[in-house]
């Protein structure tokens, strides 16, 4: 057991049981419909197909944003991203005061890793890294080694798919986005009509790593995860090991041999699928390493994406689902997960219940034997092993959810409240406004998953019920904004 709590970190105590470990997989921009087990005709992932065929489904899984760096923010705290003004991607910095996963776990014994897109505050405020770091910045210097993580090798954000010290992209009108052309190996600067990557990878205050970064940024991440794990491993030291994936985020290119299988397609299609096949073949290398270091059986995998697609291109897909990335309904939230704990979760199964990624923090929390922190709260995310257990059918609480209207996309920061997207789900029902409370919709996820038709009317005791419950969120996240969650610590 992990006994609680002095002065807002949990205290270890003894407990003969070894904890497990902990590897968080997270895709950017893969929607629902981007993989071949759920239903993508095109694409090759084998091995994610393979671990939703062994392990467990989650086929109502939400991010806690239709974007990215809000949805990250809930990976590590528990609470969603309006509640410490992380409204839309870029809206740095994730704030110290805030308890994260690795801060809460380091008395249980654990070390943690970061690896990949951070996209959480800027890596430097000595020079000009990234998209906002740059001299004197320190309002927004946020990086993984001041939030717990022991080790790092952290981009403030997105790179180039293959490549990762380029842009992938050549720099002509009408391609912006997905690559053309083949791409060499090491492919440099130097090349003409290639621009320059903003991502430059971390591993500590001033300290940065240019090594070995050709070909598929997947497995350039995925080479230090597994470093780490292996280091961890022979130290017989628990770890959380968080993996935060480039692909497919835009600019999207991919090797050769990735592009091989799908040479029936146009070339920017071949790029597209080319780098989910890469990373699809990453998860499965880090899962055969585990096996390898047999230590498998006592990890938990727990993958996702961080939104839905993207709405730069059309080779993505959200399924059969409503919207995009930047919208609530649920193409823009509702993404593809799968967990494996094979010590706990012998049988494969399909868990039809909500989850999310607020429940990241108190769920690995519960799979420790460690109380979440007292403060900062209220936690929005909650302990799923029950759902996951089968003990019961149905979510303890609604998901609930803010963002600013899709229409300002990524370029602005600041957003009205009255044009803003509100969203609770339950397990049956989702309440949706699309412009800040004034009208509300209400859809039945089960009969209607698309969100065509609004049955407020069919149950209007529900409807009120559901919008009571989703005002008073909305006004419990403005005190936290307010600063009242942190006390002194704020």
């Amino acid at each position: 057991m992990i006994g609680l709590i002095a002065n807002g970190q949990a205290v270890a105590a003894t407990d003969p049981v070894r904890p497990p470990n902990m590897v968080l997989i997270m895709a950017d921009d893969l929607g629902w419909g981007d993989v071949a087990y759920n239903g993508n005709p095109v694409v090759l992932t084998p091995h994610l197909d393979a671990m939703a065929r062994e392990s467990l489904r989650l086929d109502r899984f939400y991010a806690a944003s239709p974007v990215c760096s809000p949805t990250r923010g809930s990976c590590l705290t528990g609470r969603h991203p309006s509640r410490y003004g992380m409204d839309w991607a870029s809206s740095y910095p994730l704030p110290l005061a805030e308890a994260t996963l690795p801060e809460s776990l380091k008395p249980a014994g654990y070390r943690s890793g970061h690896f990949g897109k951070w996209h959480l505050g800027t890596m430097t405020a000595d020079m000009t890294d990234g998209q906002r770091g740059r001299l004197g910045n320190i309002q927004e210097y946020s990086p993984p080694w001041n939030h717990g993580f022991d080790v790092c090798f952290s981009a403030e954000v997105n790179g180039p798919t293959y490549n990762p010290s380029v842009w992938g992209r050549d720099d002509q009108p009408g391609n912006p986005f997905i690559m053309n052309r083949a791409v060499e190996w090491g492919e440099t600067t130097e090349k003409p009509g290639v621009k320059k990557s903003a991502a430059t990878f971390w591993t500590g205050p001033g300290v940065r790593d240019t090594s070995h970064l050709a070909g598929d940024s997947s497995e350039v991440i995925m080479d230090r995860a597994i470093d780490f794990i292996e280091a961890e491993s022979t130290a017989r030291t628990p770890f959380l090991a968080v993996i935060w994936f480039f692909s497919p985020h835009t600019p999207v290119s991919a090797g050769d041999t990735d592009r091989a299988p799908y040479a029936n397609q146009p070339m920017e299609a071949q790029h597209w699928y080319g780098c989910i096949t890469a990373m699809d073949r990453q998860i499965g290398r880090l899962r055969t390493r585990l096996h390898e270091l047999n230590i498998a059986d006592n990890t938990i995998i727990w993958f996702c994406s961080d939104n839905g697609p993207s709405w730069t291109h059309t080779y993505n897909s959200a399924g059969p689902f409503r919207g995009k990335k930047g919208s609530l309904h649920e193409g823009g939230i509702r993404v593809p997960a799968l967990l494996e704990w094979p010590a706990r979760f012998r049988q494969p199964k399909v868990i039809d219940a909500p989850v999310g990624t607020v429940d990241f923090y108190p769920t690995l929390l519960a799979c420790a034997g460690v109380r979440p922190v007292v403060r900062p709260g209220p936690l929005d995310g909650r302990d799923v092993l029950p759902l996951l257990d089968g003990s019961v059918r149905e979510r303890s609480a609604s998901l609930m959810f803010q963002s600013p209207s899709e229409s300002i996309r990524e370029w602005q920061k600041s957003w009205d409240p009255a044009t803003r997207q509100q969203a609770l789900i339950g397990d049956r029902f989702k309440l949706m406004s699309e412009d800040g409370g004034k009208s509300y919709a209400l859809y039945d996820l089960i009969d209607d998953k698309s969100e065509t038709t609004d049955v407020a009317a069919k149950h209007p005791e529900k409807f009120q019920a559901m919008r009571r419950e989703l005002e008073s969120w909305i006004g419990s996240c403005a005190r936290s904004r307010a600063g009242a969650d942190y006390g002194d610590a704020h």
